[in-house]
């Protein structure tokens, strides 16, 4: 039996649970089973939608040090000799509890925050040399997992075939993840929808997003936007998509894997250095934050979807975003686990 320990909720939204089961269905497939420990009931629906049994700690998200002695108790009761765990909100102090108590600890990592006493970390960024992961771990026991061989994505994004990319854009998806604090997804509909009308815009809505009936009243103004719910292939949606309009994280190396021309935007800190990267080497355009203001978003929409149309760097776009990500990176991964594998990655340093 393998644990993770995860967490999503109206706040954090889904990325973390979702890259963590794409790990655990990958896990199964390799005859082990997984069970999943979360801070409270948030996640617990989606969990069961996905066949993943829980432990729930009935505990605050925010402070996992505060966990500790509840997550020794269902260590010792379980027998847990091995762990995932994906959260932001973890410390040096955490990790170096947690591993009196379970031998095999793995740490996905997105920022470098703090340096973990872990079997291994895995940063799956393609710019994770920014982040010095050889320097704050050279004199550890940590093995390193770094770069985009990692990127924890479900089976439906591996061994795609390449983009077609066609010669004018009638299909959009837009997403901002599980949750829409800002109400991005508004704001696209609302400046593009009624301009474009030839284009189609597929709009998937997260299972945190606020109840509002803003969203609904502009489908029914607008006949070319489509709302998906709980949509079961986000693969087969990107693959009949022209190109996307997409928040920062992993769904990025999705539409990378699809080979998707993107533009991307940032929602929240953690997501700066992710779309920016994008930006700079130029896989994807970037229109900037949304909290930066709104008119100034709506500026930089407008201006790179006209950019975008051209054909041309549609497929140069697509052409790299292939090249980046090859879909494999959640076999690679419960590989590690299941063999417990302690060798250092090629890109490590």
């Amino acid at each position: 039996m393998q644990y993770i320990r995860a967490d999503a909720n109206p706040t954090i939204a889904t990325g973390h649970i979702m890259r963590c089961m794409a790990i655990g269905k990958q896990i199964q497939e390799y005859g082990e089973q997984v069970t999943f420990i979360v801070a409270d009931n948030y996640p617990c629906n989606l969990l069961s939608q996905h066949g993943f049994p829980y432990i729930v700690l009935n505990s605050d998200w925010r402070n996992m040090e505060e966990e500790l002695p509840v997550m020794r108790n269902i260590a010792e009761q379980y027998g847990i000799n091995s762990i995932l765990v994906d959260s932001y909100q973890v410390t040096e102090r955490y990790f170096t509890e947690l591993k009196k108590i379970i031998q095999y600890i793995y740490f996905i990592d997105d920022n470098n925050k703090c340096t973990a006493d872990v079997t291994g970390v895995i940063n799956y960024s393609h710019y994770f040399k920014e982040f010095g992961y050889g320097l704050a771990y050279q004199n550890s026991e940590s093995k390193l997992w770094l770069g985009c061989d990692f990127i924890p994505l479900r089976k439906e994004f591996s061994e795609l075939k390449d983009k077609v990319i066609n010669s004018e854009v009638r299909n959009v998806m837009v997403t901002t993840g599980g949750s829409d604090y800002y109400k991005v997804t508004d704001l696209v509909i609302e400046t593009l929808a009624s301009h474009y009308v030839e284009v189609v815009f597929h709009v998937v809505v997260g299972c945190f997003f606020q109840e509002d009936n803003n969203l609904l009243t502009l489908k029914e103004k607008n006949n070319n936007v489509i709302l998906y719910h709980n949509i079961s292939s986000m693969a087969n949606l990107m693959k009949q998509c022209d190109m996307a309009i997409s928040a920062g994280g992993t769904t990025l190396y999705e539409l990378c894997a699809t080979g998707v021309p993107t533009i991307c935007f940032s929602v929240a800190d953690n997501q700066l250095k992710g779309t920016k990267a994008m930006e700079k080497d130029r896989i994807m355009l970037y229109i900037g934050d949304i909290r930066d203001g709104r008119e100034l978003f709506c500026c930089h929409l407008n201006h790179a979807f006209e950019i975008i149309q051209n054909r041309n760097l549609r497929q140069q776009y697509s052409n790299k975003m292939k090249k980046l990500v090859d879909g494999e990176g959640s076999k690679r991964i419960a590989g590690i686990m299941l063999d417990k594998d302690t060798g250092k990655g090629e890109d490590a340093l």
